[in-house]
């Protein structure tokens, strides 16, 4: 007896909320009208919101070329990565503010002046064991992996 009336209950909400969903004049809405369009355009490669991926080789720094990429990580088609001393000496040296790690043992450094080092790390964590080794130089450098 107690179940038909909680599906009674619940067939008079269902209906409740129903009515409350049509139409106030009964009419049916035009299918046939296109709906205004939610995004009007798509970002461009000029698009200041979404920059490019610059090449740059500072002139003080005498490591090979590096890749100026505002988003963190490896760029699609990026093959100048260094070699994981060039990488690690880079950290030792205080030049480092951000590091990620992925769990394919791709590295990105962010360098003070925002150019990336890419490399590979030869073991899982490494790029956090020299991160420690490095000081006081590297106590506020972001760490994050995947």
């Amino acid at each position: 007896m107690f179940k038909r009336q909680i599906n009674f209950v619940i067939m008079v909400v269902i209906i409740i909320i129903l009515i409350g969903c049509q139409s106030s004049t009964g009419e049916r809405p035009d299918l046939t009208q296109q709906p205004s369009p939610i995004v009007t355009s798509l970002p461009t490669d000029e698009d200041p919101a979404y920059p490019a991926p610059a090449i740059i080789s500072p002139p003080s720094i005498s490591l090979p070329l590096v890749v100026y990429n505002p988003y963190p990580g490896p760029s699609e088609g990026v093959t100048n990565y260094v070699d994981w001393s060039v990488a690690e000496e880079a950290i030792i040296n205080g030049e480092i503010v951000e590091a990620y790690q992925a769990h394919t043992l791709h590295v990105t450094l962010v360098k003070k002046d925002g150019a990336l080092i890419l490399s590979i790390e030869p073991e899982i964590d490494e790029v956090f064991r020299v991160l420690d080794r490095c000081g006081d130089p590297c106590k506020d450098v972001v760490r994050a992996t995947e």
